[in-house]
């Protein structure tokens, strides 16, 4: 706040109070990343993901997009078995491979437990996604037997908002959990 000290009418000098506001503004920056980002393995949280999703898709007509829901099988065994510090480790390993084996304009997210989220943008047909799927199963991150299972959908020919693209990935996930440590792309019923 400032205000003026007048003089015989004439304004001669401000009088104010200046706040060095630099730990509030980084304290704000804090918070906000701790609500965008998943703190134990640094990835999107869900809630940006979604945000993300939800900006790019709406700038996007003609070209094609892959989301990929992907859930760590026999995961809930390790923990149970060698403790959740192994689990720890086998989650924060698969993201940071998955992290490493995807574009720069990728969007990849934890969306918590052993569940992550990947958007494929602007790809060329479906065979890319399909060798991407591949290439996230053969992922060598971890020695205790955990394997992946996918679900794909496909924007814009499944859907055309980030709800509609995760229900059918979602759904197509549940197909490929009965076959463990494969893909499914969704279908219609």
């Amino acid at each position: 706040d400032t205000a003026p000290v007048i003089e015989a009418g004439v304004p001669v000098q401000m009088i104010g109070i200046i706040s060095d506001i630099h730990h509030m503004k980084t304290r704000i920056a804090l918070l906000e990343n701790t609500v965008y980002t998943d703190p134990f393995t640094g990835l999107y949280s869900k809630k940006r993901f979604e945000e993300l999703c939800t900006s790019v898709l709406s700038k996007r007509k003609d070209t094609k997009c892959i989301m990929m829901v992907i859930d760590l099988d026999y995961f809930k065994a390790v923990n149970d078995t060698h403790g959740h510090m192994i689990g720890d480790e086998v989650l924060l390993s698969f993201s940071q491979h998955l992290s490493a084996s995807v574009r720069k304009k990728d969007i990849v997210a934890r969306f918590g437990g052993d569940e992550f989220v990947l958007l494929m943008l602007d790809v060329s047909d479906i065979e890319i996604g399909k060798k991407k799927a591949e290439e996230i199963l053969r992922l060598q991150d971890n020695d205790y037997g955990v394997t992946k299972s996918i679900g794909i959908s496909i924007f814009p020919d499944m859907g055309t908002t980030y709800d509609e693209l995760f229900k059918k990935a979602d759904k197509a996930l549940y197909q490929a959990k009965q076959k463990r440590n494969a893909y499914c792309i969704y279908e219609e019923e």
